[in-house]
């Protein structure tokens, strides 16, 4: 454990961290000391994990008592960094592990995804989220980056099913190209569903390949030497030579055109009403009861909408973005994209190939008119702090809508779709978006039936009458409370 102590040099006494080396071995052999002073704590901010502009901080040394505070800490975070080391070089001291259960190293890599996911809601402070107890050898770009926790899900259903089908007394020197095919068949059936004439149902290759996808990037998070160490076989030769991805088929791009668009608004516009009564069946008491209850008017679905098919922005980065974010005078937005964890910018306006969405640009200003103190574009259901996807209500209005199933992504695909009906080179639609050309021209481009003529996104997809109710709507919603504000001050 690391601490503070004094320690006298040509005669001046000066402060430094004690802290101790298990590389160097156990007792006097790995004590270290390093002054506070010198400035050369490298290797103990780099173990902290400290951004470049953090170590800066440290650049002329810890002079004051709360820095040299820290500092103790970051040599503690040194401390367990070479107490690892030291076990992985025992480890490797002693040949192969060919008879460690293929079952403990899988749950090695889902303890390192639970901490992966730790780092990714606590990143600003990493000390206090305690490592995995047993590091078999992982990479460090695999062990140190933080994961989403929709990602670590995904991740955790694929290598928790396989730990299941896997024999109980299955080594690591016994994985095979062909135990991972035979786990890849059993993956493609549907346990228990039939379909018609008693037929299993098979996933999807897709699904399939994700799997796939999952167990490479396991295998993958080991180190050359520790792949060595455990495993037999070659495994960066497994999922290119021998476990090949399926062949998917490419299915019709889904584009929502302008008269689906406008039925699914128009319902929503009808489900916000607060004079609406729907109708509720239950069965109480043996009885069968039918009768009307007030509505929930507030799913900002509208909102979410307009939001998502205006920008073609993730559900994600649309309920994450904040006001501070949105240049309400250049009409460009930054987004945060939580999928790559970079900014990208949206110019709405004044973009030299043409205006993107004027009209949705002043609907933004009007709902900024009418919360001047919210910290979000969307609004915030209850007491949540954070938008939140309104799922049932959003599902109830793609019922009432009936003429097609809107959906978020399907929205983003139509917004990209109609920047090309426009002329916007595709290379340039991508990069607002934030993906490559080639997923945008295999995934997302598609003709829009039914377009109308127009130089805006709005008037290609019928959106300009819409978007004009709402901003008539929210100044009249506004008139209302401030009328109400000034008869209670009276």
């Amino acid at each position: 454990m690391a601490f503070l102590t004094w320690a006298t040099k040509h005669g001046v006494r000066r402060r430094v961290v004690e802290w101790h080396d298990a590389t160097l071995g156990a007792g006097r052999n790995g004590r270290r000391r390093s002054d506070c002073l010198t400035g050369n704590h490298t290797e103990a901010l780099r173990a902290a994990r400290l951004s470049p502009t953090e170590q800066e901080a440290f650049a002329n040394g810890a002079k004051s008592a709360a820095s040299r505070k820290r500092l103790v800490k970051h040599y503690g975070a040194l401390e367990d960094e070479r107490r690892r080391e030291a076990v992985r070089h025992r480890a490797l001291e002693q040949g192969p592990a060919y008879d460690t259960k293929l079952r403990d190293l899988v749950q090695a890599y889902l303890d390192l995804v639970d901490y992966r996911e730790q780092l990714d809601k606590e990143h600003e402070e990493p000390d206090s989220i305690p490592a995995p107890e047993w590091d078999p050898g992982w990479r460090t770009a695999r062990s140190e980056r933080p994961l989403r926790s929709s990602s670590a899900r995904e991740v955790r259903t694929c290598l928790k099913m396989f730990q299941a089908w896997l024999p109980a007394d299955v080594t690591s020197g016994q994985l095979t190209p062909d135990l991972i095919s035979r786990f890849i068949r059993h993956v493609s059936r549907k346990s228990g569903q039939r379909g018609g004439e008693g037929k299993k149902i098979r996933r999807a290759p897709r699904t399939v390949n994700k799997y796939r996808g999952h167990l490479r990037e396991l295998f993958n998070a080991f180190t050359r030497s520790s792949a060595e160490r455990f495993f037999r076989v070659d495994l960066r030769s497994i999922f290119t030579d021998e476990v090949e991805a399926l062949p998917e088929r490419r299915g019709e791009i889904q584009i929502h055109t302008p008269d689906q668009l406008e039925a699914f608004l128009e319902a929503a516009h009808v489900y916000r009403d607060p004079t609406r009564a729907v109708e509720v069946k239950r069965r109480r008491n043996g009885k069968d009861e039918v009768f009307l209850q007030g509505a929930n008017p507030s799913a900002p679905i509208v909102e979410l909408a307009l939001l998502l098919v205006c920008t073609g922005m993730r559900l994600s980065e649309a309920l994450g973005l904040r006001w501070e974010h949105c240049d309400l005078e250049t009409g460009v937005l930054r987004i945060h994209a939580q999928k790559t964890r970079s900014f990208r910018y949206l110019p709405l306006v004044g973009d030299p190939q043409g205006d993107i969405a004027p009209r949705f640009v002043a609907l933004l200003k009007a709902w900024r008119q009418k919360r001047p103190k919210a910290h979000h574009v969307l609004p915030v259901n209850g007491k949540d702090e954070t938008p939140s996807f309104p799922k049932g209500a959003w599902a109830a209005v793609a019922k009432n809508a009936k003429k097609s199933t809107v959906g978020p992504q399907g929205l983003r695909r139509t917004f990209e779709s109609a920047l090309a009906m426009m002329g916007f080179p595709a290379r340039l639609t991508a990069f607002w978006l934030g993906h490559s050309q080639q997923v945008a021209e295999r995934h997302y481009l598609a003709f829009v039936p039914g377009r109308k003529p127009g130089a805006t996104v709005e008037a290609v997809l019928g959106l300009t009458k819409v978007i004009d109710r709402e901003i008539k709507l929210v100044r009249s919603k506004r008139k209302i409370r401030k009328l109400e504000e000034r008869s209670e001050t009276a």
